[in-house]
This record gives C-alpha cells, structure tokens and sequence, in this order.
C-alpha cells in the first residue's frame, strides 16, 4: 500500500483520476483523506472521484425494486465510519471486509498477501468503499452505504478523527481498552467541500490549476444546460445534429436505396426512440458537432459567421485529441452515419503530425452488453464508456502507440483500436436492426487488419445471430479481395479449464460457421462451403474461452483475476498475429474507410465496393510493367537490327532462340531485379503482393513472345536475303560495268582533262547508252493496280457475278448490319435479351463482326510478311489472301454457328480487305521501285559515277578513288542505319515524354476517349467501337506524326546529328583498326576491306561482296585510311542535308517506324470484345489462358440493347446488369431465358468473360448514348 501511495502521492490530477477509477472497477477502498507526506497537510482529492458511477438496487415504500445509478461525489448515502485507539490484536480492516464482501479484501489489512508491519506513507489515511445491495433478500445493507477506514491510531490523527466523527452517521471505535480520556471533537455543519473551509483541508479541485480550470469549464456548460429540459438540450446546443441533420443522412441512404414507406407503428417507434436519445449528452456529442461545423463549412468553403476561429482548424485539434489517448467517433450513433469529410481531414492532421505512420487495425463485434468495451479498457488501458445496456453508439477508434521494445517485433507504429456499438441493440428494434447490424458488421470487419468477435454466453441461438452477420461480412471482404484475420472471444464461460468441454465447444463452433458459411454464400452467390473457404482460420489457436468477468454478483463483486489472465493470452495471441501483418497507412486507412463507406451507402456492398487503394496499386502496377515489358522490346529491337545487318552482310546463315535468349538475358535480369525490388519496396507492397506471380508470369509470356516474333522476322529476312540475290546481284553487275567503263573512257579523255564542257558531253553520251543497255538487259518495274488484280480474281471465282457489281460492293466494316449476308441453317428464332424493360437483338452480329476483325488483323500480318517494299509486288500475294480468306470463312460456317454466308459477303470481305490494304501495299511497291528499277536507281547514281569519272580524269590516285568508291557505297547504309538508330531513340523519348503514350494500354485508351469526345466525330466512335485495334494503331501513327512536327527542330534532328557523328567516329575507328591489322598481318587492301566490313556488320549493311567487282590491286593499304577520312565528310553532310520532317517517317521501313514500334508494343495483345457491350479485353497477352476481361464495361445500349417498346438506346452497363437479380436474357437459338447473373450459362463467348458485377456508373458512355 505505501508503493500505491507513493505513486499517488507522485502524480498529476488525471492520474490520479485513473487510479482511483480502476480501484474503484476492482472494487478496492478508494483514498478520500491524505495527508501530505511532507506538510501534514490534508487533501481531499475530489476530482479522482469524477469518473467513478456505483449502481444499486433498492426497494421503494411500495415494495418494488427500483435501480440506481449515480455519480459517487454526488450519491447521497449514509456513512460508517471506522478508527482505533492504540493496538489492536484483530485487523479493523479485516473486519470492515466481513461486513461489505466476505469473499474479497476491500480493505488491505495487516493478513494480506504482500503486507507488511510497518507503514510509511498509510498512516492518517482515510479510505472510502461502498456497498451497493442488489435488491435482495441477503443483502446486508438496504441502501448504498459509505464505509470509511482512519489507517493508524486515530489518537495520533486529529484532523482526520474530527472530520470523520461529525460526517458519518455512524462511528464504530475499536478499543484495545475503555478510556474516559477519549477527545470529541466538535461538529461539523458541511459536507465534503464545505469540511475543508472549516477543517483546512486542501481540496484538490481548489489547489490544482488543471483541475480547477476543468471543474470551471465543466460547471460552465453544465449550468447552461441545467437550463434546459433535459430532451431540449441537444436541439438547443448542438443544432448540426438536430432534425435537418438525421433527414440528411435518411436522404442520402435514400439516394442510393429507395425503399418502401415506413409503416405507422415504425414511426411511432422511431419517435420514441428518438426522444430517448436525445436525453443522452456527452463528450463524443461535442465533438460530433465540430465536425459537422467542419463538414458545413468545408461543403462552401466558407468560414460560420459565429465561429471565433477559423473552420480549417478544426481537424487539428480532433488529431491532438487523438494523440492525447481520447477516442474519435467513427460513425455517428445516432444517425448512422459515417463524416467522411471530417474523418479525413482529422486523419490528414494526424498525418501532417506522425507523419504516414502504419496501423494495425484492431476492430471488435458482438452482441450489445457482451463485455467489448470492458475487453479492449482492459487490454490496451484504454477508457472507452462502459455500462450495462447500449454504452457504445456508433463505432469510436483510438491510437494506441507500440513502445520501442515491441517495435522490434513488429512492422507498424500503432494500433488502432475501433470499438463498436452492440449487435442487435434493443434500442433498436424499431429499425430494421439487421440491414443496421450487417451495415456494421461490414464497415468495421473491412476497417480492421484483425476483428476480434465477441460471443457472450452458452446460448447456442444467441452464437448463431451474431455468427451469420459475422460470416457474412467476411465473405463480402473475400469477394473484394480484402483479408483480414479474426479471433473469436468466447465470455462467460462457466468452466474455462475443462479441456474437453471446450473442445466440444469449439467443435460446435465449427460446424455453426460451416453452416453459416453456406447459407451467407447462398446469399451472396459465391461459391463457398466451409468457413475455411472464406478466411484463414485456426479453430485451435484463434478461439479463446473467458471467465466471467466479475468473481460473484454484481454490484458488489470484484473482477476475476482468471479473466486478467485471459486478456493476457488473447493480447499475445493479437500481437502474434499482428507481427505477420505489415498494417496499413493512415493514407490507406483513410481511403479505406472513405471506400468502404461509399459502397456501403449503395447497399449492394459487393457489387459497390470499390478499393480505391487497390486501384490505384494495380493501375502503377500495369504502368511498371508497361515500362519492363518496353525495357525488353526495346532490348530486342537492338539485338534484331545487329542481327539483321549480319544477315544482310551474309555475316550469319541462320537465327535460334537460344540465340535470343542469350542476347536478352541481361535485360531481362534487370528486369526481373526491378520487378523484384517493386513488389517488395514499393509502398503499396503488402496490396501489390496479391499479383506477384501473375504478373512475373505475364512478363515471362511477353519475352517469350518477344523472342518468338524476333525469331520469325529474322528467319523472314533469311529467306527473302536468298530470294533477292538475283537482284542483288544483278545491281552490283551493273555498278561494276558502269564503273569499269567511266573508267575506261575517263583513261581516253585524259588529255582533256581541262575541257569541263567536253568531259561533260562525252559522259552525257555514255551514260545514256548504259542506261539503255541495262533496260534492254533488265525490264523496268511496272506500276501496279491492286484492285484491278483483286476483281480478276474475284470475277475468275464468281463468273456469274454481274458487271457493275463492285460499283455496289459495300465496305464490311462500315455495314450496319451483318444480317443480310446469311442465310439461317434451320429454323431459327431470332433472340432477344429483355428483363423488366429492355431488350435485344441477338441476330449472329457479334459473332460476324469478332470472326472479321480476327481475319483483318491476321490478312494484315500477311501482308507485312510479304516485305513488299524489299521483295517486290507480285499477284500471287492476292491469291494467297483469297485462299486465307476463303479458308476461314469456311471454318467459321462449320463451327457451332446457326447460319452459312451469301458468296456476297466473302466478295465484300476480299475487296474491303484489299481496299483497306490498298495503299500500304501501293507505298512498300513504290519504295521497292525507287530501290529497284534499273532507270530509276541508274538516275540517282549518275552524279556519283560522274564525280568518280571526274577524278580518273585528273588521275587521283587508286586509294583516293576506292575511298569514295567505298564511301559512296556506305551512303545508303548509312542513312538507313541513322534514320533506324534515331527512330528507337525517338520511340523511347516518346514513351517518356507524350503522356498518352507514356503509360500503358489502359492510360493509352483514356487518351483516345478524351480525343474522341472532344472531335465529337461519330464515324470516329463508331471506328473506334466496331474496330478497336485499328483505330488504336491510327490513334499512335497520329500522335507520334505530331510529336515529330512539334518537336523535329528540338529533339529529332539533334538526336539523328548526333547518330550520324557516332558512325562517322565508328567508321573512322574501323578504318583505323582495319589498317593496323593489314599492315601487321603485312595484307593488301583486300585484308583491309575484310576487316572493315567485318567491324561494322552490326552496324551497317556493307559487305565485302558489295565491292567484289571494283578492282583495288593498285591501292595502297597505308594511304586507304586517309583516303576516307577525306571523301567521308562530304558524304556525311549529304545525309545530313537532307533530314526533314516531312521525309522522316518516309525514309523508315514500316517494322522500323515509331508508331510501327508502339503499335507493336500497345497493340499486341488480346483484342476480343465483351459480347453484351463491346468493350474490348485488357489481357497484355494475344490468345492468353484463362476468361477474357476488362475493368469498365460500356453502356450495353451500344451493343443494340434498348428499352422494351421503345428504340432509345438502354443506359445499363453490362456489369450492373450482371449484378441485377431481376434481370435475364435469351441466348441465341434457345428459348431457355438465362439471368444475367449466370450470364456463363449461355456459353459460347459468354463462358469466356469474367464480368464482375459492379454498381457503379460511368457517365462518359451514358453522356455518348
């Protein structure tokens, strides 16, 4: 007792109040005179007694039992005082026991556990306990009583004797013997606070200036209210939570769920209720009203005309009443209704404070009055309000912080502690307490990382209502990816320490989940048997039985010391599970409880929730992977250009993937590292962690994929390398007769070298009877009408078909409808999809409209295949489209279809395919002519040759002149190479840079949307709709054009110069090794010519045989060096010359292209369309495993869908019709109706969408519809 008095006498006034309050819950003597060890002086500490209410049963003068429960400083009771002169061989406290509690020390005496002979500081108190009869017969006392203990021979005492003498109504003197010398002290008239006047005691509530200035502030607004009927003071004082406030919040559910009028008797009830709570008037009520002056305010961003300081502060001192231990209400009581405003803002204050601290957090459900509060005071010394009947309304949190040492074990900074107001409340039962408990049990079930589930009682009908709510919240956590862990807390078990009574307990409890478990997923369709399915539980370890928290009847009983223990073992078993758990951040937390709310208020919580966290999480998470599936694109589009150079060079003969593989493999360990560092650094990581290995496989899939198609083109170059050795070959023939001829003519004008004008017109003749003899030797290539090829074709297959008939030939892409082109197997009904007002036609449209983008995506890649611009146009590529063609039309009429095709629609589809196809074909040709025809190549060779006839006429040297020889050659290879080098260092910039570009696909479509809503261009829509991939692919080609526009001054000409230096230093270096290596190796230039087409095989196409017919034995290896770095700059300024940003995209292959390049990139994926409203899957991967899906469906109204009766156009989304119940459809050539909420049933493409039934809304697509 002195260690507890030196505490007291150690601390501050609230303290104290803590102290005093918990002796009081254990029912211990509380200190009511102290004398201070240093003065002498007594105190009264009145202000400990501020928080202490005691509760007693009485009978009245008409027999009845009547409860009590009062205030002690303010309770009215009789008081029995106790004090002793000299020794006593018996213990007074002892026997003040007997008479309150037999069973409990009340009072510590000298035959305690723990006592001791002496006293140091317990000598001339004077503690006060209390007995509270329970209304029966055995009760000792009628009426509460006051017991008061003078510790210490009272004859030493004075003060203290003389103050208890006159209070008490009773004196009970223990003597060792009768003294006729005992002193009496005089009366005193006052109790309590007016003693002290008279007996100069010091009353703490004087004294202390913290508690003086609270007992002010607290009799200030008490008296206020003392003004006031006791149901008006709310109305009066808190006006934001009067009548206005409560239709506003009935308002808002009403919004999102109309229901039916409420029955006579249910408004009576909630008048009643009402008036009941009106009477109720606390701190959490002040508060309430702050942040409703908060959320008034902030909604007009306009500062209260009574409001002596500004609204914005408001939240701060909310956050430091947090961080002081006081809780926050979470969700208002009485309105039920969660300030998510004012939530927020005191959570970013709290943040501005902490800092973006992590929490556990902690949160607790049960059935009214099983003992929540009491558990969470007890566990974390928290002072969450306490009492029989509904305490707790609404749901508060409070921060608890982890001490240093636990820090160690764990990976947060804080609990957070969320208690909550009792399942199925008796007050409520004029509402409809189920869709309030389920509302509840749901919000705080996704608040908490852990939910501890109070069960009270043995009663096996109590257990399974509470449990049904319970399970049900966690299988809504389940369907929205939220995992939180939970801990059943069995109270008020009779016999915790049977063994196997409580494995018989747990088994029942068991098998109570299990079966609760089936009838929640029964009603929330999801496919779940047992409670395992739903949520991670341990019967075994995440059970805990309690005692009974009070050892005996109430009010007089003391707590259990069993039930210590067991909050002891549960707070361990918490903080076992809790240091498995990374928590959340109080950024996170706030989203959360903004999330949970919003879906909550659309009442269909799963279809509604929306986590916003996660959201957020997995979109950065599709950025990431964008930029690592680019790192290894762009990786291999290095790799295949070297590659290709060596093909060219006929450096190699053939590509395996195991080649690429090895090539990649350092991209593709830095990738991995940063994929790695991301899903274990990034802040989100505990969310992120969930699609790890998806999305380690996904990038596995893309390099695979990526190595595939490498292989593919490189083996394609291959083969057209050996195809076009003939041309190749006959070009190098006639370079090499026109050089060998300038240079013989050159030799007989050698004497003329000075006549400009002769050398001229002899050359002018030369060269017009080559030109004329290479035609004769080679045919020019022709123009070419793709079109005119393609109705050839076409009218060989179909002779019947009428002449003006491709006047009439109508663009499959554009047709309204595919209905005309089929002719139904059988019978066949035609479908609609209808419900409860609209419906729609299911004529084969989807299916036609998904089989023509597959075959125009697939007739596309053929046509690149060709590599028309390399190889040349042939008819038979028309032919080899045809037979394609004709081949999958036919596949696709003997499949699971109820209709064959007209032979018009395989017509439209050729020629709309090749019209479609007309110009790309047209421009690769032209590019092969410019490259290929002998007038049109010989005329852009003629000042080259010129120039070298020039210089043989004034006899330079052999080296001077195989210099430019081999210059001139380098031109072509070295423009190709700058324009491919600048074009993936534009593509990289680009996907920096343009932020429609810079992000992935789904960031790529927002884009388009945007664009297409601000061009308003309906043919674009229905582009956009009806052939997504190609209006992707027009949407980058248009962007990267203007990109290049804008920015060719700035960023693509510095970017080709600096290209064009870097070769240029190359080809000096490789020169420079090349002459070194003859001279060592004591070569001719051949050996230099070798090895300096060998040193820039990867960088340019330039081979030896290139030059096989230039003869070079007169050239000297140690003046070729030389020789080039002359002829080189010129050359050089040449290409450079000519860059422009007209001709840029010209001069590019198609595969080499910017936009070519990021179509690839974007648009290789999975491109299937939803079959109810047309949007298009967001898999990265083309022909992936698994359902089809995408995140924002569109209005099925585009999809044809319209209301019953009516053509306007319906405003569902398919997902809100999926999570309709009353809404169904007919799949097409059956008459069985299938809802929409097994939409799978209808199989064919159906099966193969996952459409998550959500309730939000999108307005862009209702705003287009």
């Amino acid at each position: 007792m002195d260690v507890q008095m030196a505490v007291f006498h150690c601390a501050d006034g609230f303290l104290k109040q803590l102290m005093v309050t918990k002796l009081s819950q254990c029912q211990y003597a509380l200190p009511l005179l102290v004398p201070d060890p240093f003065t002498q002086q007594i105190e009264f500490p009145l202000w400990t007694f501020r928080q202490i209410n005691k509760s007693w049963k009485m009978k009245n003068t008409s027999n009845e039992i009547i409860s009590q429960t009062q205030p002690i400083y303010k309770a009215q009771t009789p008081m029995v005082s106790f004090f002793r002169f000299g020794s006593l061989s018996s213990s007074k406290s002892q026997l003040m026991n007997s008479l309150i509690n037999e069973k409990h020390h009340t009072f510590f005496h000298r035959n305690c556990p723990g006592s001791s002979r002496t006293r140091v500081l317990m000598d001339g108190v004077v503690e006060i306990a209390w007995f509270c009869p329970s209304g029966k017969n055995t009760d000792k006392f009628t009426e509460c009583v006051a017991f008061c203990n003078l510790h210490g021979d009272a004859g030493d005492h004075e003060k203290q004797l003389q103050i208890l003498t006159e209070m008490a109504s009773i004196n009970v003197v223990l003597l060792p013997r009768l003294d006729r010398n005992d002193k009496h002290a005089e009366k005193i008239q006052n109790l309590l606070e007016d003693v002290s006047k008279h007996s100069d005691i010091r009353v703490d509530e004087e004294d202390d200036d913290d508690c003086r200035r609270g007992r002010e502030a607290a009799q200030q607004m008490v008296s206020l209210m003392e003004k006031k009927d006791l149901t008006e003071i709310k109305e009066s004082f808190l006006p934001h939570q009067g009548k206005l406030w409560h239709q506003w919040s009935q308002k808002n559910k009403e919004l999102h769920r109309p229901r039916a009028d409420e029955t006579e008797m249910d408004i009576k009830l909630e008048r009643i209720s009402k008036e009941l709570t009106a009477s109720n008037f606390g701190l959490e009520h002040i508060m309430r009203e702050i942040g409703q002056i908060y959320e008034s305010c902030s909604s007009v961003k306009k500062n209260k005309k009574d409001l002596q300081i500004h609204f914005s502060s408001l939240p701060r001192l909310a956050a430091e009443m947090m961080m002081s231990g006081f809780p926050l209400e979470l969700m208002d009581g009485d309105a039920a209704h969660v300030p998510v405003i004012w939530i927020s803002a005191v959570l970013d204050q709290l943040i501005k404070k902490l800092g973006d601290q992590r929490v556990f957090v902690l949160s607790v459900l049960g059935i009214q009055s099983s003992g929540k509060s009491t558990m969470l005071n007890a566990m974390f010394g928290l002072q969450f309000a306490v009492s029989a009947g509904r305490c707790t309304r609404g749901a508060f949190m409070q921060l608890v912080k982890v001490s240093d040492e636990m820090k160690t074990q764990l990976k947060f900074d804080y609990i957070l502690v969320v208690d909550t107001e009792g399942l199925r409340a008796l007050e409520l039962a004029g509402r409809s307490t189920r869709h309030h408990d389920n509302e509840l049990a749901t919000f705080v079930v996704g608040l908490g990382n852990m939910t501890l589930i109070n069960i009270f009682g043995e009663n096996p009908a109590e257990m399974q209502d509470i449990l049904q709510i319970v399970v049900q919240a966690f299988l809504r956590m389940k369907k929205v990816r939220l995992n939180p862990s939970c801990v059943f807390v069995h109270q008020n078990v009779s016999d915790i320490t049977a063994g196997q009574k409580n494995e018989e307990g747990r088994r029942r409890l068991q098998e109570t989940l299990d079966e609760m478990t089936k009838l929640a997923a029964k009603e929330e369709v999801y496919d779940a048997e047992y409670f395992s399915d739903v949520i991670a539980f341990d019967i075994q370890n995440d059970v805990k039985y309690f005692a009974q928290l009070w050892e005996g009847s109430p009010p007089m009983a003391p707590p259990n010391p069993n039930y210590c223990e067991n909050i002891q073992e549960l707070k361990e078993t918490i903080m076992s599970h809790a240091s498995n758990s990374e928590g959340i951040t109080l950024i996170h937390l706030k989203n959360r409880i903004k999330d949970l709310w919003e879906a909550l208020l659309k009442e269909q919580f799963v279809f509604s929730f929306r986590n916003s966290l996660e959201i957020s999480a997995y979109r950065k998470l599709e950025t990431k992977y964008s930029k690592w599936s680019w790192s290894l694109r762009s990786a291999m589009l290095e790799t295949q250009n070297k590659l290709h150079n060596k093909i060219e060079n006929e450096a190699i003969h053939g590509v395996e993937e195991t080649d690429l593989q090895r090539e990649l493999k350092t991209t593709s360990e830095e990738v991995e590292k940063l994929m790695s560092e991301f899903f274990e650094k990034d802040t989100d990581a505990d969310i992120l962690i969930q699609w790890k290995m998806t999305f380690e496989i996904k990038i596995k899939d893309v390099q695979e994929n990526i190595v595939k198609e490498t292989k593919r083109n490189l083996n394609d170059i291959l083969h057209q390398r050996d195809l076009k050795k003939k041309i190749d070959a006959q070009r190098t023939q006639h370079e090499n007769t026109l050089l060998e001829k300038s240079k013989e003519l050159a030799l007989k004008l050698k004497d003329k070298t000075n006549d400009e004008e002769t050398l001229k017109k002899e050359f002018d003749l030369f060269w017009k009877q080559c030109v004329k003899e290479i035609i004769t030797d080679t045919p020019a290539v022709k123009d070419i009408n793709i079109m005119r090829d393609v109705r050839k074709l076409l009218s060989d297959i179909y002779k019947s078909a009428p002449q003006d008939h491709w006047r009439e030939s109508k663009d499959i892409f554009s047709v309204p409808s595919y209905t005309e082109y089929v002719i139904f197997k059988k019978e066949f009904k035609e479908s609609v999809v209808s419900s409860s007002g609209y419906t729609q036609n299911l004529s084969p449209e989807d299916k036609i409209k998904t089989f023509v983008t597959d075959v125009a995506q697939q007739t596309d890649k053929m046509i690149q295949s060709f590599n028309i611009s390399k190889m040349g146009y042939n008819n038979s590529y028309i032919q080899k489209l045809t037979d394609y063609i004709e081949t999958r039309v036919t596949e696709h009429q003997e499949g699971p279809v109820k209709y064959i095709f007209k032979k018009q629609f395989f017509m439209d589809l050729v020629h709309s395919f090749c019209e479609r196809a007309n110009k790309m074909i047209t421009d690769q040709h032209k590019k092969f002519r410019e490259a290929n025809d002998p007038v049109t190549y010989v005329k852009k060779k003629r000042e080259e040759y010129y120039s070298i006839f020039q210089k043989y006429c004034k006899g330079t040297t052999s080296a001077a002149i195989f210099g430019e020889i081999i210059c001139q050659k380098l031109k072509e290879p070295i423009e190709q190479s700058v324009y491919k080098k600048t074009a993936r260092d534009l593509t990289d910039e680009i996907m920096r840079n343009c932020e429609s570009l810079n992000g992935n696909r789904s960031n790529l479509e927002k884009h388009i949307l945007k664009t297409l809503a601000e061009e308003e261009d309906f043919d674009k829509y229905m582009n956009y709709m009806n052939n997504p991939r190609d209006h992707f692919k027009s949407f980058i080609s248009d962007e990267v054009s203007r990109y290049i526009t804008d920015k060719f001054s700035v960023s693509v000409l510095p970017k080709m110069k600096k290209n064009i230096e870097l070769l240029q230093q190359k080809i000096m270096k490789a020169a420079h090794e090349s002459t070194e290596h003859a001279q060592v190796n004591r070569g001719d230039v051949g050996l230099w010519l070798k090895s300096f087409t060998q040193q820039l095989s990867d960088e340019l196409i330039f081979s030896e045989k290139g030059l096989s017919g230039v003869k070079h034995d007169d050239v000297n290896v140690k003046t070729q060096e030389d020789a080039i770095r002359e002829e080189l700059p010129a050359v050089m300024s040449d290409i450079s010359n000519r860059f422009n940003s007209d001709t840029f995209l010209l001069n590019l292959d198609d595969k080499d292209r910017p936009d070519e390049i990021l179509a690839d990139h974007f648009c290789q994926c999975c491109w299937v369309q939803c079959p109810f409203c047309g949007a298009t899957c967001t898999n990265t991967i083309e022909n992936h495993h698994g359902d089809h899906s995408v995140p924002f469906h569109r209005n099925i109204g585009l999809n044809g869908i319209h209301y019953e009766n009516t053509t306007n156009l319906s405003a569902y989304i398919c997902t809100s019709a999926v999570g309709n119940s009353n809404l169904y459809f007919y799949p097409v050539g059956s008459d069985d109706k299938v809802p929409w909420r097994e939409y799978r049933r209808a199989g064919g493409v159906c099966a193969d969408w996952s459409i998550t039934p959500d309730l939000s809304e999108l307005p862009y697509w209702k705003w287009f519809v």
